[in-house]
Protein backbone atom coordinates (compact mmCIF):
# COMPACT_ATOMS: atom_id res chain seq x y z
CA UNK A 1 0.00 0.00 0.00
CA UNK A 2 1.87 3.49 -1.21
CA UNK A 3 0.27 7.39 0.07
CA UNK A 4 1.24 10.16 -1.83
CA UNK A 5 0.91 13.26 0.15
CA UNK A 6 1.36 16.48 -1.39
CA UNK A 7 1.71 19.48 0.61
CA UNK A 8 0.76 23.13 -1.61
CA UNK A 9 2.83 25.70 0.45
CA UNK A 10 0.73 28.51 -1.90
CA UNK A 11 -2.49 26.95 0.00
CA UNK A 12 -1.48 27.13 3.21
CA UNK A 13 -0.57 30.78 3.07
CA UNK A 14 -3.47 31.92 1.72
CA UNK A 15 -5.38 29.57 4.36
CA UNK A 16 -3.43 31.50 6.97
CA UNK A 17 -3.73 34.90 5.62
CA UNK A 18 -7.63 34.55 5.18
CA UNK A 19 -9.59 37.92 6.14
CA UNK A 20 -11.31 35.69 9.19
CA UNK A 21 -9.25 32.39 9.51
CA UNK A 22 -7.16 31.31 12.46
CA UNK A 23 -4.53 33.54 12.44
CA UNK A 24 -6.67 37.13 11.63
CA UNK A 25 -9.00 35.68 14.37
CA UNK A 26 -6.08 35.56 17.01
CA UNK A 27 -4.50 38.90 15.84
CA UNK A 28 -7.92 40.32 16.18
CA UNK A 29 -8.30 38.78 20.17
CA UNK A 30 -4.67 40.12 21.12
CA UNK A 31 -4.88 43.27 19.37
CA UNK A 32 -8.28 44.31 21.22
CA UNK A 33 -6.78 43.15 24.77
CA UNK A 34 -3.00 45.30 23.86
CA UNK A 35 -6.09 48.40 23.22
CA UNK A 36 -8.19 47.95 26.36
CA UNK A 37 -4.90 47.42 28.12
CA UNK A 38 -4.22 50.95 26.80
CA UNK A 39 -7.25 52.36 27.17
CA UNK A 40 -6.82 52.04 31.27
CA UNK A 41 -3.37 53.20 31.13
CA UNK A 42 -4.55 56.37 29.02
CA UNK A 43 -4.77 59.55 30.88
CA UNK A 44 -7.42 61.76 31.48
CA UNK A 45 -10.42 60.64 28.90
CA UNK A 46 -7.67 60.07 26.18
CA UNK A 47 -8.50 55.97 26.15
CA UNK A 48 -12.22 57.24 24.71
CA UNK A 49 -9.96 57.76 21.75
CA UNK A 50 -8.25 54.60 20.95
CA UNK A 51 -9.74 52.41 18.31
CA UNK A 52 -8.06 49.17 16.67
CA UNK A 53 -8.44 47.73 13.61
CA UNK A 54 -6.55 44.08 11.85
CA UNK A 55 -5.46 44.88 8.55
CA UNK A 56 -3.04 44.02 5.83
CA UNK A 57 0.27 45.20 5.86
CA UNK A 58 3.56 44.63 3.66
CA UNK A 59 4.44 41.48 5.77
CA UNK A 60 1.35 40.25 5.92
CA UNK A 61 -1.54 40.59 8.42
CA UNK A 62 -1.32 43.03 11.25
CA UNK A 63 -2.96 45.10 14.41
CA UNK A 64 -3.64 48.57 14.60
CA UNK A 65 -4.05 50.73 17.59
CA UNK A 66 -4.70 54.10 17.25
CA UNK A 67 -5.79 57.13 19.15
CA UNK A 68 -7.53 60.11 17.72
CA UNK A 69 -7.04 62.46 20.77
CA UNK A 70 -5.79 65.93 19.55
CA UNK A 71 -3.25 65.90 22.52
CA UNK A 72 -2.22 62.42 21.71
CA UNK A 73 1.45 63.78 20.14
CA UNK A 74 2.13 65.84 23.06
CA UNK A 75 1.83 63.07 26.05
CA UNK A 76 3.49 60.36 23.80
CA UNK A 77 6.03 63.08 23.75
CA UNK A 78 6.23 64.73 26.66
CA UNK A 79 6.29 68.77 26.53
CA UNK A 80 9.92 71.26 27.42
CA UNK A 81 9.03 74.32 29.71
CA UNK A 82 7.51 76.84 27.69
CA UNK A 83 5.75 80.63 28.22
CA UNK A 84 2.19 80.03 28.43
CA UNK A 85 1.01 84.18 27.22
CA UNK A 86 -3.43 84.81 26.53
CA UNK A 87 -4.01 85.21 23.32
CA UNK A 88 -7.41 86.80 23.13
CA UNK A 89 -7.56 88.93 26.28
CA UNK A 90 -4.76 91.17 28.32
CA UNK A 91 -4.13 88.60 30.73
CA UNK A 92 -4.49 84.94 31.83
CA UNK A 93 -7.19 83.99 34.60
CA UNK A 94 -7.14 80.93 36.72
CA UNK A 95 -7.79 80.16 40.63
CA UNK A 96 -5.22 79.39 42.93
CA UNK A 97 -6.42 78.18 46.50
CA UNK A 98 -9.83 79.40 46.00
CA UNK A 99 -8.97 82.85 44.88
CA UNK A 100 -9.21 84.47 41.25
CA UNK A 101 -5.82 85.42 40.10
CA UNK A 102 -4.62 86.94 36.70
CA UNK A 103 -1.39 87.00 34.99
CA UNK A 104 0.33 88.47 32.01
CA UNK A 105 1.93 85.06 31.41
CA UNK A 106 2.97 81.96 33.43
CA UNK A 107 5.49 79.46 33.06
CA UNK A 108 4.23 76.02 32.48
CA UNK A 109 7.22 73.27 33.92
CA UNK A 110 6.60 70.82 30.63
CA UNK A 111 5.14 67.44 30.85
CA UNK A 112 7.37 63.61 31.11
CA UNK A 113 6.82 61.60 27.87
CA UNK A 114 3.65 58.78 28.75
CA UNK A 115 3.71 56.35 26.09
CA UNK A 116 0.50 54.67 26.93
CA UNK A 117 0.14 53.10 23.58
CA UNK A 118 3.67 50.90 23.78
CA UNK A 119 3.43 50.13 27.43
CA UNK A 120 0.80 46.97 27.04
CA UNK A 121 2.74 45.71 24.24
CA UNK A 122 6.32 45.59 26.81
CA UNK A 123 4.29 44.41 29.33
CA UNK A 124 3.29 40.82 30.25
CA UNK A 125 0.03 39.68 31.64
CA UNK A 126 1.70 40.40 34.77
CA UNK A 127 3.02 43.83 34.77
CA UNK A 128 6.23 42.97 34.35
CA UNK A 129 8.35 44.65 31.45
CA UNK A 130 8.89 41.56 28.63
CA UNK A 131 12.33 40.23 29.05
CA UNK A 132 13.21 42.27 31.91
CA UNK A 133 14.78 40.03 35.20
CA UNK A 134 13.99 40.51 38.46
CA UNK A 135 10.31 42.94 39.41
CA UNK A 136 10.52 45.91 36.88
CA UNK A 137 7.79 48.14 36.90
CA UNK A 138 5.68 48.82 34.00
CA UNK A 139 6.33 52.51 34.32
CA UNK A 140 10.05 51.75 34.10
CA UNK A 141 10.82 50.69 30.60
CA UNK A 142 14.04 49.49 29.90
CA UNK A 143 15.92 50.14 26.52
CA UNK A 144 15.85 46.75 24.51
CA UNK A 145 13.57 45.36 26.65
CA UNK A 146 11.16 43.45 24.83
CA UNK A 147 10.97 46.14 21.69
CA UNK A 148 10.10 43.21 18.82
CA UNK A 149 6.79 41.93 20.96
CA UNK A 150 5.08 44.66 19.59
CA UNK A 151 5.35 45.79 16.26
CA UNK A 152 3.74 49.33 17.11
CA UNK A 153 6.98 50.52 18.60
CA UNK A 154 8.77 51.23 15.64
CA UNK A 155 5.75 52.97 14.06
CA UNK A 156 5.09 55.11 17.59
CA UNK A 157 8.83 56.36 17.34
CA UNK A 158 8.93 57.12 13.67
CA UNK A 159 11.58 54.91 12.50
CA UNK A 160 9.53 52.65 10.68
Amino acid sequence: MSVEVRIDLGRIARTLRLRNGLVARRLAARTERVARIAEREAPGTMGRYITWKVQEGPEGLQGVIVCDHPATRFVLDGTRPHIIRPRRRKALRFEVRGREVFAAYARHPGTRANNFLARPCLTNDHGRVRGARGSARPGRLRRGSGRRACRTWSRLRGTA
